[in-house]
């Protein structure tokens, strides 16, 4: 009897501990793999952060080289937007930063206001009507080394820069328009120095008043090229001085040269 009640107790007490096993080692495991969701949601977090921080750097990037190509560029009136479209949309801005790899792209956007949350860029985020607007799309991927965390993101952001770009070149059209009207009355006798002179100068005086009243400055000068037949050449500047820009101010200037029969 004393043996049965022995062997008994040792299965009662084996059972007993390999329930503890059982149950230590379910904790155990549970908390091994809460550990491990925590630090990949932990490292995913990360990521974003630095997503989020690399997307702002990228845009200011582009944003200063769009800078510095409108001021270093001179284009023609007749043309200019599709030009200036051109000209960032050619902006391409490549870097890592950690363990991701960004991308990021400049084109023009439409008119209009509209708020745009990159806040750390102000008073460039968003679009304000009149101004020049641009839309960056940036992409960013990556992720950890050993595969655990990926890590995919693109951004859209509307953002804009001061040039009133179609009044101006709105400025610019009109002194060719209104030259244009000038030399038409300069044929036959009236093709000479004097008269183009006359004509010339009442269009310079309206042109640069019009002008200063939107705060721009147009220079129109002129020439004649031929008598027979009477041709005028002219050359128009229509700059937009002190634009705000992320590199601080500077001035754009669009051109129109050409010939007038009159």
């Amino acid at each position: 009897m004393a043996t049965r009640k022995a062997v008994a107790a040792s299965i009662a007490a084996a059972i007993l501990f390999s329930s503890m096993m059982v149950a230590n080692y379910v904790v155990f495991s549970g908390a091994a793999e809460n550990f491990r969701l925590v630090s990949l949601a932990t490292e995913e977090r990360d990521y974003h952060v630095q997503a989020v921080t690399a997307t702002g750097i990228a845009v200011l990037d582009l944003l200063d080289g769009a800078q510095e190509l409108l001021s270093a560029s001179r284009f023609n009136c007749s043309g200019v937007a599709e030009s200036v479209a051109n000209l960032v949309g050619s902006e391409i801005v490549r870097f890592r930063w950690g363990g991701l790899a960004v991308s990021s792209t400049l084109s023009l956007a439409g008119d209009g206001d509209q708020p745009d949350n990159l806040t750390a860029l102000h008073p460039f985020n968003g679009s304000v009507a009149g101004s020049t607007n641009l839309q960056s799309t940036t992409f960013v991927d990556g992720g950890a080394p050993d595969g655990s965390v990926e890590y995919n993101r693109s951004e859209v952001h509307l953002l804009n820069i001061p040039l009133r770009l179609e009044s101006l070149t709105g400025q610019c059209l009109e002194a060719e328009r209104d030259l244009t009207a000038a030399a038409l009355g300069l044929g036959g006798e009236m093709c000479n120095y004097s008269s183009l002179s006359v004509a010339g100068s009442r269009v310079e005086s309206e042109v640069a008043q019009a002008a200063s009243a939107n705060g721009f400055s147009v220079s129109v000068t002129y020439w004649i090229t031929s008598v027979q037949p009477c041709t005028v050449g002219y050359h128009i500047e229509a700059t937009q001085q002190g634009v705000s820009g992320p590199q601080g101010a500077f001035d754009f200037t669009e051109q129109e040269s050409g010939y007038l029969g009159a």
